[in-house]
């Protein structure tokens, strides 16, 4: 996950830079498809290592901005939230 992250943002960056103006580089982060315990699969502690790991990806990549979108539970917004802290994102 963390690589795939990173070549993808790379690659945007790449494109960006060549551009002849200042492009923000964009990235979006979406839910995991897990049910959040206690109802599913997902721990809280799995959560933040997965949006942890994306978002460490898109940023060594080269992302300059990145939102969460589409999340349906508080419980999952705090692990995207704690993730994204752990990678060094406000």
């Amino acid at each position: 996950m963390y690589e795939l992250s990173r070549i993808a943002a790379e690659l945007d960056r790449e494109a960006a830079d060549t551009a002849g103006s200042t492009v923000i580089v964009a990235s979006s982060l979406g839910p995991t498809g897990d049910i959040m315990a206690p109802f599913g699969p997902l721990t809280h502690g799995n959560a933040v290592e997965i949006f942890h790991k994306q978002a460490a990806g898109l940023k060594v990549g080269g992302t300059d901005v990145l939102w969460l979108e589409t999340i349906s539970t508080p419980e999952e917004y705090k692990a995207a939230a704690e993730g994204f802290a752990l990678a060094g994102i406000d």
